[in-house]
């Protein structure tokens, strides 16, 4: 007996930066260490997702000196409303390449448009960020 695919679709429906900050650095440099922290929150009854990733670009030299923070939110919606345990792993691995582009965009026009050094990210591997994501979701029943 074949089963047919219980896999739960989603659709993304938004991006939008809610804060961001630049502080151009003194003198060129070298490149830039970057961080990316996800998180979320999932509405079990509306089956709707609110991915929030933070980027930060620390000046490579001053591992101290933050040079770009952006805050980003986007949202999800889920074909089905289901449980949080019942949601896709490929979600998780997903979520975060889909928002990147327009992520990669904003990071570059922002640092093209203060004409500064412009900060081009190239491909990133979010494969490890899955985990994390999913153990930093909140679980809303409203």
């Amino acid at each position: 007996m074949i089963k047919g695919n219980t896999t739960t679709a989603f659709k993304f429906v938004k991006f939008r930066v809610s804060n961001f900050s630049f502080d151009e650095p003194e003198k060129e440099n070298d490149g830039y260490d970057i961080k990316f922290s996800p998180k979320g929150k999932y509405n079990e009854n509306e089956g709707s997702y609110e991915l929030t990733v933070n980027f930060k670009a620390y000046d490579k030299q001053n591992s101290k000196k933050l040079i770009i923070n952006v805050n980003s939110v986007s949202h999800f919606k889920f074909e089905k409303p289901c449980k949080f345990d019942q949601l896709p792993s490929h979600f998780f691995t997903n979520s975060i390449p889909i928002i990147f582009p327009y992520l990669r965009a904003f990071v570059s026009t922002l640092t093209l448009q203060a004409n500064s050094r412009i900060l081009m990210l190239g491909l990133i591997n979010f494969t490890n960020m899955a985990e994390p994501l999913k153990e930093n979701t909140e679980i809303i029943n409203n």
